[in-house]
């Protein structure tokens, strides 16, 4: 039975037609005479018998990199960030017109950013793009050490703008991925220091919040002792401000102890007096009766 199913197997594989190896269509490619340059690829989806692949050439500007984002807007390819062949890191944008008719003649344009904020150097981020606002979020910096910043880019004021969290809120990830869900931005696997991100985090871009799942083993425990916490410690501040609301009773309290300090220890100083009077009299008495008693006893021996 296998033997038969085998060759039968191998019958149909061989009856198979041939793969085409078409050339390009000149339609969709634009010639260079120069050798220096970057290709942009496409592929034409509009015929469904025949789905292939377009080279589009265009003259050499920037600098060949990997691990960067790319999009389109306004029938504009963009480029951001990514690395070289040398492993360096960079944060310069690039933009191209989208045009594939014979007579364009499009150059690579260099996007020069206003104002003073501009994101670090950046390898292995994502980005995506909601209306003309570009959003990064992540990837590895020149040192290698992953972030967990958003950078969004105004395309039309060529702005930045950045926004700072906790690792509490969101780790710091690198090559993952990040798609958009209504109007959260959800953000998949990646690395973390050096580990496999198991999180799936949802960005709220709209108010700025950032949620997890699934949630850590003992995150509930945690959640009711920082409630705890935040109970003792409003706790503490109200006996605190009680206190300082009745700082003038509290004033009168320690004067008042204070005299009847005072009066106890002129009283003491009266008892104490006294005391030292009896025991002086009641030294006298006893030296008095003393003397008496020794010529008593003097005399009985003389008179014996």
């Amino acid at each position: 039975m296998n033997k038969t199913t085998t060759s039968n197997f191998h019958n149909k594989s061989k009856q198979l037609p041939p793969i085409k190896t078409e050339k390009p269509d000149p339609s969709i490619i634009k010639l260079s005479d120069e050798k220096k340059y970057i290709a942009l690829s496409r592929q034409d989806f509009n015929n469904s018998i025949i789905q292939k692949w377009g080279e589009i050439i265009i003259n050499k500007l920037p600098i060949r990199r990997t691990n960067h984002v790319s999009f389109i807007y306004d029938n504009y390819f963009y480029i951001f960030g990514g690395r070289d062949i040398n492993e360096t890191k960079m944060n310069d944008m690039y933009r191209v017109k989208l045009d594939f008719s014979e007579e364009s003649n499009e150059k690579w344009e260099k996007i020069n950013y206003e104002g003073k904020i501009i994101p670090n150097c950046v390898s292995g981020h994502k980005g995506l793009l909601i209306g003309n606002l570009l959003y990064i979020f992540g990837g590895v910096n020149i040192t290698e050490r992953a972030n967990n910043k958003v950078y969004i880019f105004n395309i039309d004021d060529r702005r930045w703008e950045e926004r700072e969290f906790s690792e509490s809120e969101v780790l710091p990830l690198s090559s993952h991925s990040m798609s958009l869900v209504g109007n959260l931005i959800v953000v998949v696997g990646g690395y973390s220091k050096g580990q496999f991100n198991e999180k799936t985090f949802l960005y709220d871009y709209e108010n700025n919040i950032w949620d997890y799942y699934p949630k850590d083993k003992y995150e509930d425990e945690k959640e009711e002792e920082k409630k705890e916490e935040n109970e003792k410690e409003e706790n503490e501040k109200e006996e605190k401000e009680e206190k300082n609301s009745n700082f003038p009773e509290n004033e009168k309290n320690k004067r008042d102890g204070k005299k009847i300090l005072e009066k106890n220890k002129s009283f003491n100083k009266l008892i104490n007096n006294i005391n030292n009077k009896m025991t002086f009299s009641d030294n006298t008495y006893n030296r008095r009766t003393g003397v008496r008693k020794y010529y008593k006893q003097k005399k009985s021996r003389d008179y014996h």
